[in-house]
């Protein structure tokens, strides 16, 4: 269930144009360095727009009034 949903962020990511997201190791992590290895600025608007996006539900920080 965990994977699937890690391998499910992962196909959303690519899918809202961040293509080099890297799929998590064998123990299920993606680490910053794993994602800036792949040139991708883990900081940058546009990928915490499609991160915000991708996150299911639960793993979501709670809205700030």
């Amino acid at each position: 269930e965990e994977t699937s949903s890690r391998i499910a962020f992962v196909r959303c990511m690519r899918s809202h144009g961040v293509g080099r997201f890297p799929y998590p190791t064998a123990d299920g992590g993606v680490s910053v360095e794993m994602v800036r290895a792949r040139g991708i600025n883990p900081q940058s608007p546009a990928v915490v727009r499609v991160v915000s996006e991708c996150l299911p539900a639960w793993l979501r920080p709670p809205a700030t009034p």
